[in-house]
């Protein structure tokens, strides 16, 4: 069983990663909670403009909407595709590595190993927490270098490279980004250290059961 704990720990972090990351993506009350704090509804002049494209925007990315053809360019609306495209793979993947973790943890649960399977998620924790916060000191220092290696990476074209004065950049500014990635971060976090701190619970108390049962005999 050694192999589905090594493999939980491999695949844990990024199964989490991506959940938070679409638990975040078309929640459409973070944006318009970051368009207030980026001054965007003043950029555009109007909050109504800013909601209704953006809310727009997010059902086209989750559900199939139309955009407005009238508010983004041409080259905006072939970046979108794009960015579309990467979100479906980005569920995908986030299904397929939930499965594997998932299945995993049931693997577990059925050999009836309590000590190991509180000790895998707790490693699996540590590990995703040790991840996350390293990942967030890098960008700390180095966000403008990974934000454009990750549109050369993800992008088999410069559609991403739009200018200032458009609206998909004026509607989500680069400080957006950096708060997404920050909330997920934190989100990551938090998710890690109450799964770590409930197994190691389960452990303490297996093993107050244990010398409990073991002194009354």
């Amino acid at each position: 069983m050694r192999v589905i704990s090594y493999l939980i720990f491999i695949f844990f972090t990024p199964a989490l990663i991506l959940l938070n990351f679409n638990f975040l993506v078309f929640n459409h009350g973070f944006y318009k909670g970051q368009f207030e704090k980026l001054g965007v509804y003043e950029t555009f002049g109007s909050k109504e403009i800013v909601d209704d494209q953006s809310k727009k925007l997010i059902g086209y990315l989750c559900c199939g909407k139309e955009l407005d053809q009238d508010f983004f360019t041409q080259r905006e609306i072939l970046h979108l595709a794009d960015v579309k495209k990467l979100i479906i793979l980005n569920q995908i993947a986030t299904f397929l590595l939930t499965g594997l973790v998932l299945t995993g943890f049931l693997i577990l649960i059925l050999k009836k190993d309590e000590n190991e399977f509180a000790k895998t998620i707790m490693g699996a924790s540590a590990i995703t927490v040790g991840a996350i916060t390293f990942l967030w000191l890098s960008a700390l220092f180095n966000f403008d270098w990974l934000f454009v290696r990750f549109h050369f990476l993800a992008f088999d074209n410069d559609l991403w490279q739009l200018p200032g004065r458009s609206n998909l950049i004026k509607l989500f500014p680069q400080q957006l980004f950096v708060n997404f990635a920050n909330r997920i971060a934190i989100q990551t976090l938090l998710t890690a250290a109450t799964t770590f701190f409930t197994a190691f619970m389960i452990m303490k108390y297996k093993s107050y059961y244990d010398d409990t049962n073991h002194h009354s005999r």
